[in-house]
């Protein structure tokens, strides 16, 4: 769902956000514009992945 112009709705908020703030970014998936979003407008961010790569 996100792969279909998401991307730009979710950056344009973000590009308004003051530099001193507190985010938090969830994604349930995260494709490479998410990643790339998340170095973009977090200072450290931590990923949580809850299942790595398994094998189906």
């Amino acid at each position: 769902m996100l792969a279909v112009g998401f991307e730009e709705d979710v950056e344009t908020p973000l590009e308004k956000f003051p530099p001193q703030r507190q985010s938090m970014l969830f994604s349930a998936m995260m494709p490479r514009w998410v990643q790339k979003l998340s170095r973009k407008y977090l200072k450290t961010p931590l990923t949580i992945d809850l299942v790595g790569d398994q094998d189906a």
